[in-house]
């Protein structure tokens, strides 16, 4: 039995794969950005001044919602990679070929 890769589902593969890894990569990015920002500034909390709690659970809200955001674009980001981890591995084709004797 021989084996040969396709090579148009293996380039389809890694360039599906790489697409994956840029989602995933992005969502780290915006995660950094997210948690970068001190959270009383996020919640609109401003020092000597009366707390909001109306605005405070309003900015608690977007960011919670932010994060789930997050969560779904990580996960959106891992399945799109395992699906180009397998498009790659099926670009390899099995063909069994039968010895011919002479005779």
């Amino acid at each position: 039995m021989r084996e040969y890769r396709d090579p148009f589902g293996s380039i389809l593969g890694i360039l599906i794969f790489l697409a994956g890894v840029g989602l995933l990569g992005l969502t780290f990015w915006i995660a950094y950005g997210l948690f970068k920002v001190p959270p009383a500034e996020t919640l609109g909390v401003k020092p000597n001044t009366p707390l909001n709690v109306n605005e405070a659970g309003r900015s608690l809200m977007q960011m919670l919602f932010r994060m789930f955001m997050l969560l779904v674009m990580c996960i959106v980001g891992s399945v799109i990679a395992n699906r180009g981890i397998k498009l790659y591995s099926a670009g390899i084709v099995r063909v069994q070929v039968q010895e011919v004797s002479e005779g």
